[in-house]
This record gives C-alpha cells, structure tokens and sequence, in this order.
C-alpha cells in the first residue's frame, strides 16, 4: 500500500494542476448535516494534536477551527474549515512518500502540457479550452495568465528543488520563464500596482485593524471587503482576492493565525539553510509569490505547495536523525 501512495499523490496532483477554470455550485444540506460536517471536521482538526507531524502545522488546524468561532460570519468561515481539514490530511499523506519520481513526473507533464496549450492559444488554434467562450480567455489550463503565471512558478520551483539543478530541468526553467513572463505580461506593473493593488493592501490592512487578535474569520474578506470599502480599483479580482496571501491571512485569521503560518515558514527556512540550499530557494520563490499572487486560494497550486512542505519536512527528519548518531 505504501508503494502506492505516490502514484496516488501524483495523480492528485495532476487533476487539480489541470482543473478547468469553470464554476462548481454544490447542493444545499440540511442544517443538521450541516452542524454533523463541521464537529467531525473539528474532530478530524483536533485530531492532528496526535500525529507525528510538525507542530506549527497542528496548532494552524486546532486555530482556524477555534478562530472560526470568532468570526465575523461563522457560517462563511467554517463552510471554509471543511474543505481545510482535507488538505491538512493530504499534508500529512505526502509526509510518508519514500519514492518521490512519480511526483517529479507528474510536475513535468503538468509543465509541459500547460506549455502546450500556450503555443497553441498564441496561434489562435485552442478549441478545446476556449472553444465556445466567446470573449472569455483561458491561459493554458487553469484561467486568466496571472494565474498561468503563478502557476509555472511555483511548479518550475519546487521541481527543480526536489531534484537538484539539474541541465534538462534548468532549460525547462528558463524556457518556461520566458514563455510565460511573455505571455502574461500585458500591462504596466508598476501603474497597476498604484491604481489598485497597493490602494487595496492599504485598505485592507485598516479593515484588519479592526480585528487584530483573531481577524475577520476564515474566508471573510471577499464577504467583507467589497461590502465595507469604496473605491475605484480597477484590477480585476481584487474585491474578492487581495493579491497578497499573507496580507489577506492576516486580514482573515488575525496576529495569531499570522504568526503560526509565518513560524511555519520560518521554522523552514532556518532548517533547510542548514541542509539543502535547493530547498531553502525553492521555499523563498513561493513565499515570495505568495506576496504578489494568490496560489493559496488557487486549487491549481495548493497540491503542489502542500507536497513541497511536506518534502521539506521529510528531509529535516532525515537530517534530524542522522544527526543523533
């Protein structure tokens, strides 16, 4: 069974890499339904108190339930918590991969697909993703070419840390920067960050203010933000989306929610300076992304960042026990 779990993994990591970019509206349950979800949810989160996983990793999943009491809209944040708990099992799953070819597999051909279908869409030849859209617009596989973008990124990232530097995968590297920096750079950086990005981190940032401890709840700021700031921001997205995870953390779990994740991070970073370069650079690029884009609200990205993670914390343990001897 254990064999199987990469495979598993990996294709887990390819259906949602490629997920379409279409609505999904799931049915309404029943109020008792509803309440049984969110206690075994809060089971499952309390639950991680007792595996051997890090412990900044148990005090986030035992926090966002508390914190979803707190919440400007408990129904908005723990509808969020139920699809949180699967992704911290997930994490915990990636924890105990031995053989890690299938996910370096899978992340290439994710690469190589998207890739792909940019070439195609450049010559005007996609009739498979955009076909019938009419003015919609899909970048590759996942969306708008920010998300394409955010994307490439992050998998270029973690692929070329978890098998070194080696010469086929530095090409892949370079060729998938200049395809996508090409195809998604379309409009001036710094103009669009002054008429709408940089006004909405700052409004934000008062709105948090409000709320410092705790935060506004999980999932609250495409509830709260439109419906309390005013303005005219032109970017697309930025009334649901701060285009800034750690900010929008911030906004939505508070200093504490805050604090767990970035000592997550930071735990990270100080052990992997230690043990693996590659790592640390890799774990930088996505934070560093994290800042501009939003992979953590991007179902695309999630898998991948989580079985990064869980890679950095397999080999910390590693070198953590050969260190005793």
């Amino acid at each position: 069974m254990k064999k199987l779990i990469p495979l598993i993994i990996a294709f887990i990591i390819m259906a949602f890499a490629v997920f379409p970019p279409i609505e999904i509206r799931l049915p309404m349950v029943s109020h008792s339904a509803w309440i049984w979800l969110i206690l075994i949810s809060g089971c499952l989160g309390l639950y991680t108190i007792f595996t051997k996983i890090n412990v900044f990793v148990k005090a986030i999943s035992v926090y966002l339930f508390v914190s979803c009491f707190f919440s400007s809209a408990p129904l908005i944040s723990f509808t969020s918590y139920i699809s949180i708990v699967p992704l911290i099992y997930f994490y915990i799953l990636c924890t105990k991969i031995d053989d890690w070819k299938p996910i370096v597999r899978a992340l290439i051909i994710i690469l190589v697909l998207n890739q792909l279908l940019l070439l195609i869409q450049w010559v005007g030849r996609d009739s498979l993703l955009n076909f019938g859209l009419k003015a919609a617009s899909c970048a590759g596989t996942v969306g708008n070419s920010m998300q394409l973008k955010s994307l490439m990124i992050i998998a270029t990232a973690v692929l070329i840390a978890i098998t070194k530097p080696r010469k086929r995968y530095v090409a892949l590297a370079v060729l998938i920067f200049l395809l996508t920096s090409g195809y998604a750079t379309k409009h001036n950086i710094i103009q669009h960050f002054l008429y709408a990005r940089g006004p909405v981190w700052l409004e934000t940032f008062k709105l948090y203010l409000q709320h410092p401890i705790f935060g506004w709840g999980p999932a609250m700021f495409k509830t709260v933000f439109p419906s309390l700031v005013r303005g005219g921001f032109e970017a697309e997205g930025v009334w649901s989306i701060t285009h800034n995870c750690w900010l929008q953390l911030l906004f939505e779990t508070g200093a504490i929610g805050f604090a767990l994740v970035s000592g997550f991070f930071m735990y990270l970073f100080v052990k992997l300076k230690k043990i693996n370069l590659y790592l640390f650079f890799g774990l930088a690029i996505i934070a560093l992304d994290m800042m501009v884009h939003f992979p953590t609200r991007q179902i695309n990205c999630v898998p991948i960042m989580i079985v990064f993670l869980a890679f950095c914390e397999r080999k910390i343990k590693l070198w953590q026990a050969l260190s005793r001897k």
